[in-house]
């Protein structure tokens, strides 16, 4: 997976990256892969919510247009049977 993410990297990114590896100090070494991390993990929950979106079933939900609406809907989607 490794060998795979740098060769997808543009020519400009890789050659940084070998920068800050050679000449960065632990703490930016570190940030990067932070940052790295944190893009990675945001991408993998835009998959998820993308999906989430495209298998709701809204068609058969009445509008909620009142606090009291939103209020009772979620009475009832949490009511134990």
């Amino acid at each position: 997976m490794a060998l795979d993410l740098f060769v997808e990297l543009p020519p400009s990114a890789r050659e940084a990256w070998l920068k800050v590896s050679t000449t960065g100090s632990q703490q930016q070494m570190k940030a990067l892969v932070d940052n790295i991390t944190r893009t990675i993990i945001d991408a993998q929950y835009q998959t998820a919510h993308a999906q989430v979106i495209v298998q709701m079933q809204i068609e058969h939900l009445e509008p909620l247009t009142t606090e009291d609406d939103i209020l009772a809907a979620a009475v009832s989607i949490t009511k134990q049977e």
